[in-house]
């Protein structure tokens, strides 16, 4: 699925849930899913980002850096009634009310990280709490809503094979990398053009596990790698740098990508004499997709009537496309412009959103 695809499935998930709560209905009425992916892909950024949007308390606790004594709670004696007992752990979400029968968190969002990474006796505890919702003693707190994530047995990160009575009691949701959705990801949060630019022209290049290789390009580590680039690095270092993140073999294709800046005239000026500037055709594709990266990079509503007299000019007029949409994305004011509109009649503004 999707990354957009996983997030409005928990996203709904989460409401349901909430739904049932609110109807007194018992936790076994509840989803839990179980996202899959394979590292970088935001597993657990999705959820996180969810409960920020519904505005729900969320915690997570990465289940694979405990064990299972600390984990279930350590056994404490009570020496008045002569028994042993567990200490309830901290990140458990409460389902103990105040003394005014209140809960302190009613609704919220536990995730459960790299729960197929830990030992097998921690996936039985994992296998209370989402079946009983508790753990041990404690109970959980009635409207929080239970998500997993981690990687699959191929991905080989130390990951254990999970019980079957665990799996049992979970959905499971496959993420797959998805360039565009990254592209758009990734303008929003201002990722160096450069990479959004050498990821469109090779999406494939985006996300390519290799369990026997140190490093290997993923959503997360090519996000990374917009850190190095605005280091002050010369190219030696900086290969070195970014080999570090995606691997050596993928950092020297990157860097013989970049060699393309010397014949690519400065975005400054394409934007300040769009008339005049060069305009690149079969054979340039390469040049032509980094420069509207980073002429889209300074697109305000300023300057953005000059930016449509340019690619009006292109004979590659989905490159155009390309440009808009990452203008757009990087700064949604260009939205309000005459010349959006203008170029939207013309080119179809649904294909944008």
């Amino acid at each position: 699925m999707k990354p957009s695809e996983v997030t409005k499935l928990i996203e709904e998930v989460i409401k349901h849930n909430i739904q049932m709560y609110a109807a007194g209905k018992h936790h076994r009425d509840y989803i839990v899913p179980m996202i899959w992916g394979p590292p970088g892909v935001g597993k657990t950024t999705m959820p996180r980002n969810i409960a920020a949007d519904l505005e729900i308390p969320c915690r997570t606790t990465i289940v694979a850096q405990y064990d299972a004594g600390e984990f279930a709670g350590y056994l404490m004696p009570d020496e008045e009634n002569k028994v042993m007992v567990r200490y309830k752990p901290d990140f458990l979400p409460d389902g103990k009310p105040d003394k005014h029968g209140k809960l302190h968190e009613p609704i919220s969002l536990w995730l459960l990280d790299e729960l197929p990474q830990a030992a097998v006796a921690l996936m039985n505890l994992c296998s209370q709490i989402t079946n009983e919702y508790r753990l041990g003693e404690h109970r959980l707190s009635p409207g929080c809503t239970i998500i997993c994530t981690g990687n699959d047995v191929k991905h080989r990160a130390g990951t254990n094979q999970m019980p079957t009575h665990l799996r049992d009691r979970l959905m499971h949701i496959e993420v797959d990398v998805d360039y565009e959705e990254w592209i758009k990801w990734a303008n929003i949060n201002k990722v160096d053009p450069t990479i959004t630019a050498y990821i469109r022209r090779n999406p494939a290049f985006l996300s390519e596990f290799n369990p026997d290789l140190r490093s290997c390009p993923s959503p997360r580590s090519w996000a990374k790698v917009g850190a190095i680039l605005s280091m002050n690095l010369d190219k030696h270092l900086r290969v070195m740098a970014v080999s570090g993140f995606i691997g050596e073999n993928h950092a020297s294709q990157f860097e013989t990508y970049m060699r393309v800046y010397d014949e690519m005239p400065d975005p400054a000026d394409v934007i300040a004499n769009p008339m005049k500037a060069p305009v690149f055709g079969t054979g340039k594709e390469d040049i032509l997709i980094l420069l509207l990266a980073q002429v889209a990079s300074l697109a305000t509503k300023k300057n953005f009537g000059n930016i449509v007299k340019y690619i009006n000019r292109l004979p590659q007029q989905e490159f155009a496309m390309y440009c808009i949409m990452d203008a757009q994305q990087r700064n949604p004011d260009v939205l309000e412009t005459n010349a959006f509109m203008e170029w939207a009649k013309t080119n179809g503004a649904d294909l944008l959103m």
